[in-house]
């Protein structure tokens, strides 16, 4: 997961001194902000134009295989000389304006590094075509969920089978106790059984799985768990590999 910010280089010599998008991923930036603000809510306030903070932000060099890359070390907040005016914000850009959201069929194209057959057509962002594709999406959701629904069911309905079994088991031992002492016949009474309790299966266990039931290779840094995922590398090396 990516977030995209709109910066303000300070007293930097490689950038000039003016609004820039910085594109950098959740888990190298956002959540090592999210635990500094955590430990002081003070700062929860730092874009707020009169009462805000200036974010001084070190970076150490982080490698996985051959590749290279920066990541957060440390954050402090710098208390400014004085506040920003309002007017900064009509130079500032509006990432939701920005931002160009590509048919499906061209981001293939860009992905895999293929000519797609409709390149020299119009490649406007198709609303038709997202909302059926979101409709899609939403209707395998939704098929998915009354899946586990009726799994959910058959299995409360097996455990209500076996428990009334096992009421009229104890029902028959009751009435072959009452027949026995009216006869008065000594016997020994074989204990009930006790039925074994259904084995809960946790997805995602063994080789390649997501220890927290997400699908491995595919949601990497997509979720907290990630944080905390013993097998992050080897998710981060599979979703690489795709």
């Amino acid at each position: 997961m990516r977030n995209l910010y709109v910066v303000i280089p300070k007293n930097n010599k490689n950038y000039l001194e003016e609004p820039h998008i910085w594109d950098i991923s959740q888990f190298l930036f956002q959540d090592k902000l999210n635990e500094e603000i955590q430990e002081n809510e003070e700062y929860e306030t730092f874009p707020d134009l009169e009462e805000g903070y200036t974010l001084r932000i070190r970076f150490a060099e982080g490698s996985f295989g051959t590749n290279k890359f920066a990541e957060t070390s440390r954050i402090d907040f710098i208390e400014r000389k004085k506040p920003y005016d309002e007017s900064i914000l009509e130079k500032t850009p509006s990432l939701d304006d920005i931002l160009e959201i590509l048919p499906y069929h061209t981001i293939e194209a860009m992905f895999f590094g293929n000519t797609s057959p409709d390149e020299d057509e119009d490649e406007e962002y198709d609303d038709e075509d997202l909302k059926k594709r979101k409709a899609e999406e939403d209707e395998d959701i939704d098929d998915d969920m009354e899946e586990d629904e009726e799994e959910d069911e058959d299995e409360e309905e097996d455990e209500d089978e076996e428990d009334e079994e096992e009421d009229e088991e104890d029902d028959e031992e009751d009435e072959d106790e009452e027949e026995e002492e009216h006869d008065k016949k000594k016997s020994k009474k074989s204990p009930l059984k006790r039925r074994q309790p259904h084995s809960k299966v946790t997805k995602g266990k063994g080789k390649n799985k997501c220890p927290y039931g997400h699908e491995f290779g595919v949601d990497n840094d997509s979720y907290d768990d990630c944080d905390i995922c013993e097998v992050w590398e080897e998710c981060l090396e599979a979703w690489d590999n795709e």
